[in-house]
């Protein structure tokens, strides 16, 4: 976090909504791009009719990295208030 010493923690909230905001985005792009592939039918159809697997493989692997993402998974504004400052300014032990 001391690399967050002097900067504008509205400034840092702000580009934390937008990363979650696009994060949220290429979720929801991949889940529409699921369900086109799907077509109404289930997983293990696609799987045991499709003759090309490793694309939709691929995207599950998006659809799940995203998932994961921390900002997708936190709360909003939940990782911008860790980043915000507690307290006087302090920039802790230098560890050289």
């Amino acid at each position: 976090m001391q690399a967050m010493d002097g900067v504008d923690p509205e400034r840092v909230q702000a580009l934390v909504e937008e990363r979650r905001a696009w994060a949220l985005g290429e979720l929801a792009r991949y889940e529409r791009v699921r369900e086109r592939l799907l077509d109404g039918g289930t997983e293990e159809e696609h799987l045991r009719e499709s003759g090309r697997v490793g694309p939709y493989l691929t995207l599950l692997a998006g659809i799940a990295f995203e998932r994961e993402h921390p900002l997708v998974r936190a709360r909003p504004h939940g990782a911008a208030r860790a980043a915000r400052p507690r307290g006087p300014h302090r920039s802790g032990p230098r560890l050289s």
